[in-house]
């Protein structure tokens, strides 16, 4: 009897870590997303206004809506890990974009 109650306390011990793990984990992901947001934002504004409006116009339709949500400080963050994860690749994919056509 004892042996299943340390089990029990051993395993209620590691989820309660894991979800704390997890949700620290996302936490980080998030100020990093963020912060990378800003330095996307910062790139657009440093080129020149007809630049920015070329740039716009030669983004697809998924790209242009999360482009625009990020200079309207409008980006919709995910709540989890994985999630937070996707946004910032495709975060990077849509910059490498952004300093190719900025470096041109």
């Amino acid at each position: 009897m004892f042996e299943i109650l340390v089990i029990i306390l051993l395993f209620g011990i590691t989820i309660f870590m894991s979800k704390n793990n997890f949700k620290s984990r996302s936490d980080e992901l998030k100020a990093n997303l963020k912060e990378f947001n800003l330095e996307i934002k910062n790139k657009f504004y440093s080129m020149p206004e007809d630049k920015q409006k070329e740039f716009l116009s030669l983004l697809n339709p998924e790209w242009k809506v999360n482009f625009e949500s990020i200079l309207s400080n409008n980006f919709n963050y995910a709540a989890n890990a994985w999630a937070l994860q996707q946004q910032i690749a495709k975060q990077q994919e849509l910059f490498i974009e952004l300093d190719k056509y900025a470096n041109k």
